[in-house]
């Protein structure tokens, strides 16, 4: 092989690999987009506070998700029920995170659930199409998922006429 084509080939193989990194950055899921991102990525950006929760009315990411508004309630939704699922690459971050490895940015579910658990407090009536899963997520189980649940529909304001009586009902029956 002539060093012409080794030096084709390599700069095809060179091309193959950006385009296949540069595809796996892109939005690959039906999250709504604020600025070419996603809720997920908005997440991942929000800043720490130096407390559990972290920096809202200054912080550009947390304004970008209040901004799309209800049309980011179901993605947050999704972070704040798999707060324990985890993919082996997300197992290889968490670890490389503990290990400060890579930078911190990267959340682990349970941050993301966490984050996304005070989005939907803050985000108030903007919830509010949130209610029917919170509702149904109070008759769960898992008292954790219960009591978060309970905590979110109290703190958002949003359909008493429904939160209440749930509330009242997830009180009373025994789990």
């Amino acid at each position: 092989m002539t060093a012409r084509k080794k030096w084709i080939a390599a700069a095809l193989a060179i091309a193959a690999a950006v385009a296949l990194v540069w595809r796996m950055t892109l939005p690959t899921s039906d999250e709504p987009t604020y600025e070419g991102k996603t809720v997920t990525q908005w997440i991942d950006a929000t800043r720490d506070g130096g407390s559990f929760e972290f920096v809202y009315d200054s912080d550009p990411a947390f304004l970008a998700i209040v901004s799309m508004g209800s049309n980011a309630v179901p993605s947050l939704l999704h972070h704040w029920t798999n707060r324990q699922s985890q993919t082996r690459m997300e197992r290889f971050r968490d670890t490389a995170n503990r290990n400060s490895l890579i930078d911190r940015k990267i959340k682990t579910n349970e941050e993301r659930a966490d984050r996304a658990h005070t989005i939907l407090i803050r985000l108030g009536t903007n919830a509010a199409n949130a209610v029917p899963f919170l509702v149904e997520t109070l008759r769960t189980d898992r008292h954790q998922m219960g009591a978060a649940a309970a905590d979110v529909l109290g703190r958002i304001g949003s359909r008493p006429e429904v939160v209440v009586p749930a509330l009242i009902d997830s009180l009373s029956s025994p789990k």
